[in-house]
């Protein structure tokens, strides 16, 4: 999953990241100036688990939708 961001150092970049790469220990930069966005090691485990609960949520999103559930 690939998700853009505005850079906060310049307000004028983006800096495309990949949530499960963060985990990794991978940092990304911005493709207009030098910032770059890691995560800290402390928050590795937050970051997986917020990831996890949201690949759940998108499961359960699909199966109602393919269940005919009205989402709103």
């Amino acid at each position: 999953m690939l998700v853009n961001i505005s850079c906060p150092a310049c307000e004028v970049g983006q800096i495309a990241i990949q949530p499960n790469m963060l985990i990794e220990g991978q940092s990304f930069g911005c493709n207009h100036c030098d910032a770059s966005v890691g995560v800290a090691d402390k928050s590795k485990a937050a970051l997986a688990n917020g990831l996890h609960e949201f690949d759940n949520l998108k499961t359960k999103v699909a199966s109602m939708k393919a269940e005919g559930a009205q989402l709103s």
